[in-house]
């Protein structure tokens, strides 16, 4: 929009130039031709300054768009390193949720593994409850298998003492 503007008005300064150099000629056959002369350089000297105005808002709108182009092609450079960033993390905690439902599950395998050993050391522990009380029982009868024993012992001595007596 503003080279049109400055083209627009660089094409009026041409053309009021143009008008200008008739208009000296014209005033040259007529006499007047140094008021003319002058008049028409001043003109001449603004249409030049306004082409010159033209031309610089030119070259600074290239410039400004040349720096727009460079910061859009740096933008969509960290753009596209921050999505190849993103994708990675991505495939990270993909493979971090892999490798956690892979320990969940050998946990939990691990879990009813312990389970199966505690049942089974509590059954043994209550089969040696069981065997330490059969072995009371049994302690218990042979006390008294013992005693016996040794009381039919004393009255065999007492039986053999008093035979012999």
């Amino acid at each position: 929009r503003v080279l049109k503007e400055h083209a627009a008005a660089e094409a009026a300064a041409v053309a009021a130039a143009e008008a200008e150099a008739r208009a000296i000629a014209s005033a040259r056959s007529q006499g007047e031709c140094e008021a003319s002369e002058r008049e028409v350089r001043a003109q001449l000297a603004r249409a030049e300054a306004a082409r010159a105005e033209a031309e610089e808002a030119r070259k600074a709108e290239a410039r400004r768009a040349g720096e727009a182009a460079e910061a859009s092609r740096a933008a969509r450079s960290d753009l596209a390193a921050e999505q190849a960033a993103l994708r990675r993390a991505a495939e990270e905690a993909e493979q971090n949720r892999r490798t956690l439902t892979t320990l969940s599950e050998s946990l939990a395998v691990r879990d009813a593994a312990a389970k199966r050993n505690e049942e089974r050391i509590a059954a043994q522990a209550e089969e040696l409850a069981t065997a330490k009380s059969g072995a009371a029982a049994l302690r218990s009868q042979l006390d008294e298998a013992r005693r016996d024993a040794a009381a039919r012992a004393d009255a065999a001595r007492e039986s053999a003492t008093a035979l012999e007596a």
